[in-house]
């Protein structure tokens, strides 16, 4: 997946062709939580 964004040691991910709903995958320091973005945004731990 390409890195759009590395700032303060953390890893912001989207793979442009992955599956729905739109998220970001954000990893810093060997952890990682994943974004979605519908209606409201909701985060869960990966």
């Amino acid at each position: 997946m390409p890195t759009i964004l590395l700032k303060s040691g953390f890893r912001f991910i989207i793979n442009t062709d992955d599956h729905e709903p739109m998220h970001v995958h954000v990893i810093h320091q060997g952890r990682s939580v994943l974004i979605e973005f519908e209606n409201e945004v909701k985060v869960s731990k990966e």
